[in-house]
């Protein structure tokens, strides 16, 4: 088949699909058009090819375990979370005007000298509540990086969430409304590990478009339909977090609650938005237009553009 360079997309005639349990089927032509793209990108790298244009919104999966502990912060009350590249920016973030807790790691640990690691059982309200959270991690923040250094410039960006096992329902309603809104499809971004793809992401992405169908019909891009597919296949969802290569590794570095807590599905409503330069609770006391204060690695006030992403 010639490649004439279009990206993948919406098509603007011919039968749709909509998306099951289990996979894929064709839909009869009367109603398609009412049916939302959506595709799956199963590493970062992708977006490279992908127009983010084309979306009203964007959700970002690290289950193991960014986005679960993002979620976790937000649910337990912190003001935000803010993605960074490197253990330096988050130093630098420290060493601006506003107190603020380091969490993150490297290899799965804890980075020395940060307040928190990247377990989401860290993040309890009594450690968090009411506090801006600078997050550094191997896959999951990089991931949230390239999504903001793909988008067009101007804020006129989709929506960006984060997403997991966990909030998948609520993250799938959220999505689906930025998009219908906006007359544009919805990605998934999968953070993979060290940049090569991972299992329980793509499984994560599974679940997230079964609760994405539930709200209507769905144009699955062939990123989509691959993540379908594998989900129909899927083991229960602590056995299939705990079968992927990174969630042995975790298994081997002492994570097994980790691993119970982030294979629950949509036990939490919470739905980190990407709110001025920091992930806040959708429809929170902090989802304001723009959070006052909140300093950037220069020691200014976030005006929307996150500091440059540099190598971990």
């Amino acid at each position: 088949m010639l490649d004439d360079g279009t990206p993948p997309g919406p098509e603007p005639t011919g039968p749709r699909l909509v998306a099951v349990k289990g996979g894929a089927r064709p839909k009869a032509a009367e109603g398609a058009d009412n049916a939302l793209f959506v595709d799956v990108a199963l590493l970062p790298a992708e977006l490279e090819h992908m127009p983010l244009d084309r979306f009203g919104a964007v959700a970002v999966i690290d289950v193991l375990r960014a986005t679960t502990t993002i979620v976790a912060a937000l649910e337990n009350g912190a003001r935000g979370v803010v993605p960074v590249a490197t253990p330096g920016e988050a130093y630098a973030w420290r060493a601006a005007a506003e107190p603020v807790l380091l969490g993150g790691e490297r290899g799965a640990k804890r980075i020395p000298g940060f307040d928190l690691g990247n377990s989401p059982l860290e993040y309890v309200r009594e450690r968090v509540a009411g506090k801006l959270i600078v997050l550094t991690t191997t896959n999951g923040t990089l991931a949230f990086r390239r999504v903001l250094a793909a988008g067009p410039g101007g804020g006129q960006g989709p929506e960006l969430i984060a997403a997991c096992l966990r909030n998948a329902q609520a993250a799938a309603r959220h999505l689906w409304q930025r998009a219908v809104s906006s007359d544009r499809g919805v990605l998934v971004v999968c953070a993979g590990t060290n940049g090569w793809f991972s299992a329980e992401d793509a499984y994560c992405a599974s679940v997230l478009l079964d609760c994405l169908a539930a709200c209507g019909p769905l144009e699955p891009g062939d990123g989509a339909r691959a993540v379908m597919r594998l989900g129909a296949l899927a083991a229960p969802p602590l056995a299939e977090l705990s079968s992927s290569r990174h969630g042995q590794t975790l298994l081997r570095l002492g994570f097994a609650a980790d691993m119970d807590y982030c294979a629950q599905i949509s036990v939490s409503e919470t739905v980190p938005r990407f709110n001025a330069g920091v992930l806040v609770a959708a429809g929170g006391p902090y989802d304001t237009g723009s959070p006052a204060g909140v300093p950037s690695v220069d020691g200014e006030s976030v005006a929307g553009e996150p500091a440059p992403a540099g190598p971990a």
